[in-house]
């Protein structure tokens, strides 16, 4: 701890213990992030220090490795993956809040409220899906279908194949029915989402 405050690194990586000896994780350049150097310098137990730090480095790797699905033209595609895994001590509203960060889709929509306030409640319904190795873009898809203005077949199972999105909105419309009638009010042409962005829409 005091090597690293006093070095302030270039690169960060983690060292795992293995069967063999030891390996170390993908190095994160700390240059290109904020907040590091705070950590570094905060006065915190030994514990709750390498939490911080291992908090920063998993956030920015993850980052990191969406970055590098991006499209290599430029183009503003989707990273195709982000843990739905919840930070420690994170409230429902700031895990809401950060999931919905990852998609660009939801800053210019209209009803971003009313869909956090879904979200805030799938979360505390389904506590036990979010998890570090599930991925929260599904989820997300399955968001824009609910606040799209298009007809819900009640047999959707018949089209689910293997979508996880598809497997979302079976879960939301049988656990959480209240909560998608008060959503009807607010629900936007399936046109006004950008062309780049793809629904996937079974109906």
């Amino acid at each position: 701890m005091d090597i690293i405050q006093e070095k302030q690194p270039t690169f960060l990586s983690l060292l795992f213990p293995t069967e063999n000896g030891y390996t170390i994780s993908p190095l994160v350049e700390c240059q290109h992030f904020d907040n590091l150097k705070d950590i570094l310098d905060n006065d915190l137990p030994k514990t709750k220090w390498e939490s911080e730090l291992f908090l920063w480095y998993r956030d920015n790797l993850s980052y990191i490795l969406n970055s590098a699905t991006l499209d290599p033209f430029g183009e503003d595609l989707l990273p195709e993956f982000y843990s739905a895994e919840r930070f420690a001590n994170e409230s429902d509203t700031d895990f809401a809040d950060r999931l919905l960060d990852q998609d660009p889709m939801f800053e210019n929509f209209p009803y971003v409220l009313e869909l956090k306030q879904l979200l805030v409640k799938v979360i505390q319904t389904f506590p036990q899906l979010f998890i570090a190795r599930a991925n929260v873009f599904p989820l997300l898809d399955a968001l824009k279908v609910l606040f799209s203005d298009i007809e819900i077949e009640s047999k959707i199972d018949e089209y689910l194949g293997d979508s996880l999105s598809h497997f979302w909105i079976l879960l939301i419309l049988e656990y959480l029915p209240e909560e998608v009638k008060m959503i009807e009010e607010f629900k936007v042409d399936p046109d006004d989402w950008t062309d780049y962005d793809d629904l996937d829409l079974p109906f």
